[in-house]
């Protein structure tokens, strides 16, 4: 007579069971942790702020001005070059192959707004030079009722507030 086995291991509904109980806690856990939408828009104006430094420091080594532009779907750096006529000079954006867009500058290239629904108050275009020192001016961004402003104080300084 043989003796009945004793059980060594889990059932498959066992187990099936504690899969399921560890991806509703998962769940759980993902929708408690996501981030802020006012964090991720200080963190859209953060990444921004460093690009801009970028782009400063470019126009200051490279001595082409450089061009920053913004809509809704994202934003852009150009070079630009002076046109002058009888009456003034003022800026005009380049569409000649020897001055360019960054499209392969990791920092400068043209990037969307990672929130959907970004909407940006700043002067238009916003013109980089090589002056040390210079106006002092802001960039607002706005996104479902929250708002963080990029700042550039008259020494060149970068900011987010």
């Amino acid at each position: 007579m043989q003796k009945p086995s004793t059980q060594l291991g889990f059932s498959l509904i066992e187990v099936m069971l504690v899969l399921v109980l560890l991806g509703i806690a998962t769940a759980v856990i993902s929708v408690a942790v996501q981030p802020h939408p006012g964090a991720l828009l200080r963190h859209e104006a953060e990444a921004l702020a460093q690009r801009l430094a970028a782009a400063q420091s470019e126009v200051r080594v490279d001595g082409r001005l450089v061009v920053w532009q913004a809509d809704p779907q994202g934003y852009f750096f150009s070079r630009v070059r002076w046109l002058q006529n009888d009456h003034q000079e003022m800026p005009v954006m380049s569409t000649h192959g020897d001055l360019d867009n960054f499209e392969h500058h990791e920092l400068l290239r043209p990037r969307s707004w990672s929130l959907q629904g970004v909407q940006v108050q700043s002067i238009s275009p916003l013109l980089l030079h090589d002056e040390w020192f210079s106006s002092a001016w802001k960039i607002e961004l706005h996104h479902e009722g929250h708002q963080v402003t990029i700042s550039r104080d008259a020494r060149g300084q970068f900011g987010v507030e």
